[in-house]
């Protein structure tokens, strides 16, 4: 039978190559190559350079060059800077999309409060991260009949206020199948914070931190917020005060809450009987950033914080 033999490497384009050769070539890469078996024992230049580049391509984007935790498989869309990465931090208009989110434009401002990354203004979506909707729901029977995400303006008439959520939106229950996975809801790179993180917050922030927190308008006067309440926000948190949703739908406390969602369900005591979550609230009467629990029936503003 004809056999190649003294096959030296090769140097040109039409020079012939052994499967031994284009196997050493191969096994120089870390991966691996389908079996050969099927394949001709014989290759030319180049065909071992097309393949070698094919190999180099497809390894390559899978391989972490700048140590951030993503390749460019991954979603990093320049992997030669360990600043830039999906849900990096975001610096507005600086020619530089640090987060691959396609934009060089911070979407949801933040500030980082003892390391950790908090936005600065309410969540304002009406889907989960999938792009599932989350339904609106504007009728007070209706609302109070939920057991699944819901969400209602904060002001019909101001659209630009945002948005308050329930509890089932916060944990992703978009439907009522217990054998359907939960959605997430905040959008990809962020979460909503536990219990644990607001404590973590209120930390960083120090003091009696509720008109440090508050927005510097809005208030009913109060020995709170709404006392001298051109001094709040010095943190830049910037609470309204717009209020909630009661577990029976009405629109309540305006001018004197500023209320958030922690994403802890339970209570503050020993009385969880199931339906219920935990939540942070400024106040215009108390200088505390206060905790408590309540229905999960009830609307709530809600913060995000960077995974």
């Amino acid at each position: 039978s004809n056999q190649v033999k003294n096959v030296a490497t090769p140097t040109d384009d039409q020079d012939a190559a052994t499967k031994n050769y284009v196997d050493s070539n191969i096994n120089s890469f870390s991966g691996s190559y389908n079996d050969l078996t099927d394949t001709p024992t014989m290759y030319t230049q180049a065909q071992v350079d097309e393949l070698i580049n094919n190999l180099r391509d497809e390894l390559g984007n899978q391989i972490d060059n700048d140590g951030d935790g993503f390749s460019e498989d991954g979603g990093d869309c320049n992997d030669n800077n360990s600043n830039i990465y999906p849900g990096a931090n975001e610096i507005a208009n600086n020619g530089i999309d640090e987060d691959c989110n396609g934009s060089d434009l911070e979407e949801t401002p933040s500030i980082d409060y003892g390391g950790k990354y908090w936005a600065i203004i309410n969540a304002d979506h009406d889907t989960y991260r999938d792009g599932t909707p989350i339904p609106q729901v504007t009728g007070n029977t209706e609302w109070s009949n939920l057991t699944t995400g819901a969400w209602r303006y904060v002001d019909p008439n101001n659209q630009s206020l945002g948005r308050f959520y329930n509890y089932y939106a916060i944990k992703g229950v978009h439907d009522n199948d217990a054998s359907t996975p939960d959605k997430e809801f905040a959008p990809s790179g962020w979460h909503v914070p536990t219990d644990e993180e607001w404590t973590s917050l209120e930390s960083a922030i120090g003091g009696s931190p509720g008109s440090k927190m508050a927005s510097n308008s809005g208030w009913v006067s109060g020995a709170g917020a709404g006392n001298n309440q051109e001094n709040n926000n010095s943190s830049g948190f910037n609470g309204k005060p717009y209020g909630y949703i009661s577990a029976g739908g009405s629109h309540d406390g305006w001018g004197q809450f500023a209320i958030f969602w922690t994403y802890t369900a339970g209570t503050i005591d020993f009385t969880y009987t199931g339906n219920e979550a935990i939540y942070r609230y400024i106040y215009y009467d108390n200088d505390n950033l206060i905790r408590n629990h309540w229905d999960k029936k009830f609307g709530f503003s809600v913060r995000l914080i960077k995974d």
